[in-house]
């Protein structure tokens, strides 16, 4: 009586895979959970460029790989179950800038808290390595900075049906699309490659894996995930995914208890442009916490037409 007692306990003895692919099922499924977090960092950056081969893009490059060496991102999504309101925040931090984004949706309208701070294309200037800023008028910045500080725009839902910029930030709102597919990919690996132990599960992918998984994602039509938002980098250097000459594992960790996923990437490539490795680390966690979101007050509240004339008045200042 006591040993089956202990096997029930034990969750019937499921092994280290059958834990995984359960965890993945859900995890940061927006249905499920009411937070959901994904931060990515870089851990260690050591690139060395040829400098005796020409390519068209060696400034930006070097630039580039400079500010990646202190490189952070996040994103967080909160759902107000009871008000109907969605929260999510895009934060980038990088050598010598950084930006974030903050929205709140609510039947399918969006407030975004106008931060005067960022100055989006001053941000990429700095981090792709050209000119950048919205206005080199210093009176124009400070009179745009004094009329939306704690202001925030709203986009109507047919209007964001009719902007292509505002469908970049309303589609796909959950990385949950990513994990999900990861979990299918797990259902086709060895039971024995899975180590589970004081609670953990975690597993090492192979490049030649990690291929394999990206191809799945490709049959649903599905973007791949942060890392590649940096694609065009990559193809500076001259880099192929799926050539020899660029190496990766993906070290795994999970954590079912404290619904926590992380993905430790290390890379390597050598070819006749950069040689060098990078270890970059991404953490997705969930909550079932329960979320109380506000609207603004109206009187913080500006149209796409408000914001507008805030803007052409500060041009001609």
């Amino acid at each position: 009586m006591f040993a089956v007692s202990a096997v029930l306990l034990t969750g019937c003895g499921t092994s280290g895979k059958e834990d995984a692919v359960k965890f993945l099922e859900n995890q940061n499924n927006p249905e499920v959970f009411n937070v959901i977090h994904e931060e990515g960092q870089v851990k260690s950056l050591d690139f060395e460029l040829n400098t005796d081969i020409y390519y068209r893009s060696y400034k930006y490059v070097e630039n580039f790989l400079s500010e990646m060496e202190a490189a952070s991102w996040s994103t967080t999504e909160k759902y107000d179950r009871e008000n109907e309101i969605e929260y999510h925040e895009f934060d980038n931090s990088f050598n010598n800038s950084s930006w974030i984004a903050q929205y709140l949706y609510f039947e399918e309208n969006s407030y975004q808290k106008l931060m005067p701070e960022n100055d989006i294309d001053e941000f990429f200037g700095i981090l792709f390595g050209s000119e950048g800023g919205t206005s080199e008028n210093p009176e124009a910045k400070t009179y745009i900075k004094t009329a939306t500080r704690g202001k925030y725009l709203y986009t109507s839902k047919e209007e964001t049906a009719d902007s292509d910029s505002s469908e970049e930030t309303v589609e796909d709102k959950s990385r949950f699309s990513y994990i999900q597919t990861f979990g299918e990919f797990n259902e086709t690996l060895d039971e024995e490659s899975f180590t589970k132990k004081g609670g953990l599960i975690t597993r090492t992918y192979t490049k030649k894996e990690i291929l394999q998984y990206f191809e799945m994602l490709e049959d649903k039509e599905e973007s791949f995930s942060v890392i590649f938002q940096f694609a065009p980098a990559f193809i500076d250097l001259e880099i192929d995914i799926e050539d020899r000459d660029l190496d990766f594992t993906v070290d795994v960790v999970i954590d079912p208890k404290n619904y926590e996923l992380t993905a430790t990437i290390n890379l390597a490539v050598d070819n006749n442009v950069v040689e060098g490795e990078s270890v970059i680390e991404f953490v997705w966690t969930s909550s079932k916490e329960q979320v109380s979101l506000e609207l603004p007050d109206e009187k913080d509240v500006l149209t796409n037409e408000e914001y507008e004339a805030i803007k052409e008045k500060a041009n001609n200042l």
